[in-house]
């Protein structure tokens, strides 16, 4: 957790297939059971889109790994937070 309302989860890029898939579901086990479905997932990787099946409101907001993202992405992400943490 970075707050009480904020949680952080890397994933390295170099991580076997079957070990992603399984701690995908561990982090999700987690968040359903502490949180049910009240959590909104913001998709920063470059790949691996199966996070969606966590979540319906996961937004994608991906880039290439090791670089930085464009500014207008950085103020959409900003603005999901926001819209999020306000509502």
């Amino acid at each position: 957790y970075i707050t009480e309302r904020i949680i952080s989860v890397f994933f390295p890029p170099e991580l076997e297939e079957p070990c992603y898939r399984r701690n995908l579901q561990e982090v999700a086990s987690m968040l359903k059971s502490k949180h049910q479905d009240k959590f909104l997932l913001l998709n920063l990787s470059e790949k691996r889109h199966d996070i969606k099946r966590l979540n319906p409101k996961v937004q994608e907001y991906c880039w290439p790994d090791l670089h930085s993202p464009p500014l207008d992405r950085i103020c959409a992400i900003c603005k999901a937070m926001e819209t999020w943490l306000t509502s």
